[in-house]
């Protein structure tokens, strides 16, 4: 399970080893998080409408933030387009990156792939465009383009901490839970109050059948962003997966409380109370789970779960 988030300013400097971190060297003390402006941090929650998509690994899209392209919301400055020649090409590309981002947002998928193109036009040696366009094809289904892009991202910058993460979760659509851990436990090298990577490489550790090292990281996730549904809920994997149910069950029920109209929080936290015996509450929660899903396939498949569990119920 997963989602897609920070922005950053990137770094330039090239690391000639990079070392994957071990226990120890995860476990030191964290560095204060970056501060950023918040008009460039997007909700860190997934709307319902993509309930099929997997929530706990958010894709990260991060404008590079130069001064220039607050020039496209400054009517005094004139349109990109109009400023586009008095603009350097990194400034130039990172206001087609930003159109990108407000296309993306907006379902037009054609029109951001297209400023992402760009962008890589106006400034071919800049990573964040190939990562942002390596998460347009992971949309779309093509995870082995996605992965291409980011790593030529990568090669532009080894320390570009979204590449990193993105390309983990290309890893992980391909159920490659080793080489997805590899990028996050780098992402977390580069930045250690990464609550995305903490989050996602806590899911991939569930994943590898490691629950104990998912622990670690999907605690600190929480303790980060206690409003972070995703995190609660896999931090309620985690605990079952080790045989503890009460904290699984606990950890369920704050996820499905912090959002309460995502129908699969429901259903996760009903099949928990089931499988505790808990056959009347696991009842309520399984069929207000049903309520609460939007696409039909799901419906249907959760009706036969229910069935399955509980007997017929009525398809009103």
């Amino acid at each position: 399970m997963l989602g897609i988030v920070l922005p950053c300013i990137l770094s330039f400097i090239l690391f000639a080893v990079m070392p994957l971190p071990s226990a120890a060297t995860e476990a030191e003390a964290f560095r204060k998080p970056r501060e950023y402006p918040a008009a460039h941090i997007p909700d860190p929650e997934p709307a319902a409408s993509v309930e099929r998509e997997n929530l706990n690994r958010r894709d990260v899209r991060i404008p590079k933030g130069f001064p220039a392209a607050q020039k496209e919301n400054n009517p005094d400055q004139g349109s990109p387009g109009e400023n586009q020649e008095m603009l350097d090409p990194w400034q130039a590309a990172t206001l087609k990156n930003n159109l990108g981002n407000k296309l993306e947002d907006e379902g037009d998928l054609k029109g951001a792939e297209q400023a992402y193109q760009e962008a890589i036009d106006i400034a071919p040696d800049s990573p964040l465009a190939y990562s942002n366009l390596g998460n347009l094809y992971s949309k779309k289904g093509d995870i082995a383009q996605a992965v291409a892009l980011y790593k030529k991202a990568l090669r532009l910058d080894p320390t570009a901490t979204f590449a990193h993460i993105n390309l983990g979760n290309a890893y992980y659509e391909l159920n490659d839970w080793t080489h997805a851990i590899k990028e996050y436990k780098i992402a977390l090298v580069l930045d250690p109050e990464s609550l995305v990577a903490h989050n996602n490489l806590g899911d991939a550790y569930i994943k590898k059948g490691l629950p104990n090292h998912a622990l670690r990281h999907l605690k600190k996730a929480v303790e980060m962003d206690p409003g972070f549904a995703a995190a609660h809920d896999n931090l309620g994997d985690a605990y079952r997966a080790k045989g503890e149910f009460d904290e699984a069950a606990a950890a369920y029920e704050r996820a499905q409380q912090l959002r309460p109209a995502y129908g699969p929080y429901y259903l996760k936290l009903a099949r928990l109370l089931h499988a505790r015996g808990e056959a009347d509450k696991a009842r309520t929660f399984f069929r207000k789970g049903i309520d609460l899903l939007s696409m039909p396939s799901d419906r249907q498949a959760a009706f036969q779960e229910y069935h399955k569990l509980f007997g017929r119920v009525s398809k009103s």
